[in-house]
């Protein structure tokens, strides 16, 4: 059985500023970074960090006191970090590595992305849990 999901005005509201603002983050943080570490560089460093923050998150939403759950965990995961984080991105810059024939290249920060994320949303998920105290 599936949850149900919904969304009021204000929820909308919400996830659009905080995607926003994360988008704007993503856009300084690759300013900032492309020019020593390439743009696909710039993009993992974001990818990775915002998947730790989404680990984080949850754990801060499990804690036995939780000080973001509801709409704020929506506000700052799908809004926030889904603003800063970006798949598109990130495939964009695979297919055009591939494309320029650094196959190699292109495999690597694909499986470094895809596996590095998931790998540090959990390591968020557990520091958070320890630090925190929850479950």
């Amino acid at each position: 059985m599936q949850a149900q999901v919904s969304i009021t005005g204000l929820d909308f509201l919400l996830i659009c500023l905080g995607g926003g603002l994360g988008s704007i983050l993503r856009a300084v943080m690759i300013a900032r970074f492309a020019p020593s570490v390439s743009v696909a560089g710039a993009t993992l460093v974001i990818n990775l960090s915002g998947s730790f923050l989404i680990g984080l998150a949850l754990a801060v939403s499990f804690a036995p006191s939780p000080v973001l759950g509801g709409m704020g965990l929506v506000l700052v995961t799908t809004g926030v970090l889904g603003g800063f984080t970006t798949v598109s991105g990130f495939a964009l810059q695979v297919l055009d590595m591939a494309r320029a024939g650094r196959k190699g290249r292109a495999g690597a920060l694909a499986c470094g992305t895809l596996v590095g994320c998931v790998l540090v949303a959990f390591a968020g998920l557990h520091l958070g849990r320890i630090f925190l105290g929850g479950v």
